[in-house]
């Protein structure tokens, strides 16, 4: 399955359903997607696992009303969470990964 289909797995949509996030084929990176056309295409990479790629996402697109729903944590369906936390908010992760405080695992 390719991944700008519409069909495949999607970890999170936002509300107006234009941006979806997704785990790459070869579950290396996130992938902010949006649509056009009919088509998902891809917008930016987010490469890591868990919490470490999910702050990278925070950090790139987090103060845009569009990622407003966006969890602070990966969905508990994500294959490569990785690493478990308690309520964390998007900014304390991102300084987290930014003094190696959060592992590849």
């Amino acid at each position: 399955m390719n991944e700008s289909d519409q069909d495949y797995p999607t970890l999170w949509q936002s509300p107006c359903t234009k941006i979806r996030i997704i785990r790459c084929v070869d579950d290396l990176q996130y992938i902010v997607q949006g649509q056009q056309g009919g088509r998902w295409r891809n917008a930016t990479f987010h490469f890591g696992k868990g919490l470490k790629g999910w702050a990278s996402i925070h950090y790139r697109h987090g103060m845009s009303s569009e990622f407003e729903s966006l969890p602070d944590q990966p969905p508990p369906d994500d294959p490569l969470k990785g690493y478990e936390a308690s309520v964390i908010n998007g900014e304390d992760v991102f300084k987290m990964f930014l003094n190696g405080e959060l592992d590849e695992t």
